[in-house]
């Protein structure tokens, strides 16, 4: 009888747990597996088994990342078009920066067989209920981590008035066309000639061939639109702006991101660490999050590897950082001014690695005043001020 309680507090127990097996997920596993902590007993826990193309990631950087091999598309141009119609072609080749594009079918495909060879690497197909400290509820039992909960499914609600919370929502469609009318060798980061309705707006294209490409509808505000808004926004662009009347669609793209200041609780017991959106690994201004995300986990992964603590990513950031982050969100959120002009003026008046460095937090001080003193001086000063005030606020609460 003893033995049989043994081997069943046995089976419930791993080294790891990773609660979520999406992007984050399955990236911290993806990187255990390739450390030397390959022979830990790591449970991953989801939902849903991860097949489909249901995301797509994109981030820029100089050489190779460890995803290389599956990446789908490359861009060495950009493009960005503002609410009249100019156009900004930015060339990223002279910094030696790439654009790059990931599907998330391919990254299933790549990262999930890998896995799964791994004896000591299992895979639970269950509604998680709750993340205690070293323990995760789910609808198939209670599990426990002799070390760690890796958990990436408890968010904050995003809700407190205090904070600056915006929604990047977005919805595109794959097309193809009978004609030639996209340039494969370049992306439109930013395409204003959309009616902004007092929102922040663009359509975003990655062509992949002249004939097919991801067209998306971008929205940046406090609420999602209705269905029937996507469509007609990125319909009224591909026929009118873009020209093209007859097409195809092969697949279809959906999501919400937070853009949100909120404090994120990365450590909220001894035995859980947060990662991903829920470790607030996504960049507040611009939604960005599997760059950040890979370069996060890669050092957790190295701090276990050695022993070390797992790292503090808020107080490496800064209080200077996450204050730009805030002003961004205040300016964009409140209507100071125009959101496509200010992105407008960063990049006509930075070079677009300078641009990109600053918005990977790869710039320091200097770099950052150089770079603030090209946006509009007024707002951002209000808006400046006004997150001052809310930090000194907060203290005393």
């Amino acid at each position: 009888f003893k033995n049989v309680i043994l081997f069943f507090v046995n089976s419930n127990s791993y080294d790891y747990i990773i609660a979520g097996g999406g992007m984050a997920g399955l990236s911290l596993a993806f990187h255990l597996n390739e450390s030397v902590l390959r022979e830990k007993k790591v449970l991953i826990i989801d939902r849903e088994e991860k097949s489909s193309n249901d995301h797509t990631w994109c981030f820029w950087e100089s050489g190779r990342s460890a995803f290389e091999t599956i990446v789908f598309h490359k861009w060495k141009k950009l493009r960005f078009y503002d609410t009249e119609g100019k156009e900004l072609s930015l060339d990223l080749a002279p910094g030696g920066l790439e654009y790059k594009m990931i599907r998330a079918s391919d990254f299933y495909s790549l990262v999930i067989p890998r896995l799964r060879s791994n004896s000591s690497i299992e895979f639970l197909k269950a509604e998680i209920r709750g993340v205690g400290n070293g323990t995760v509820d789910t609808t198939s039992g209670r599990f426990e981590a002799r070390e760690l909960v890796f958990d990436s499914v408890t968010l904050p609600n995003y809700d407190d008035p205090g904070d600056n919370n915006l929604l990047q929502h977005f919805y595109g469609r794959l097309i193809e066309t009978d004609t030639d009318v996209f340039t494969p060798d370049a992306a439109t980061l930013f395409d204003f000639r959309v009616p902004q309705k007092g929102d922040c707006r663009f359509v975003y294209i990655l062509p992949e061939s002249p004939r097919k490409a991801l067209v998306e509808y971008t929205v940046f505000s406090d609420s999602i639109l209705s269905e029937e808004e996507y469509e007609e926004g990125l319909n009224d662009h591909i026929r009118d702006v873009l020209g093209i009347v007859n097409y195809r669609s092969l697949e279809v793209e959906r999501g919400v991101i937070p853009m949100s200041d909120a404090v994120h609780e990365t450590n909220p017991s001894a035995r859980v660490v947060r990662i991903g959106t829920a470790g607030g690994y996504v960049k507040p201004s611009t939604g960005y999050s599997f760059g950040r995300t890979q370069e996060r986990l890669e050092k957790i992964v190295n701090a276990l590897e050695v022993g070390d603590a797992i790292p503090d990513f808020r107080s490496i950031r800064g209080k200077w950082k996450m204050l730009l982050d805030s002003v961004f969100l205040n300016v964009l959120g409140t209507g100071k001014h125009e959101p496509a002009d200010v992105f407008a003026r960063l990049f006509r008046k930075n070079s677009p690695e300078k641009v990109l460095d600053f918005l990977d937090e790869r710039t320091g001080l200097a770099g950052d005043l150089r770079l603030m003193s090209t946006v509009p001086l007024s707002p951002f000063t209000k808006a400046a001020f006004e997150e001052l005030v809310r930090t000194v606020f907060r203290r005393r609460r």
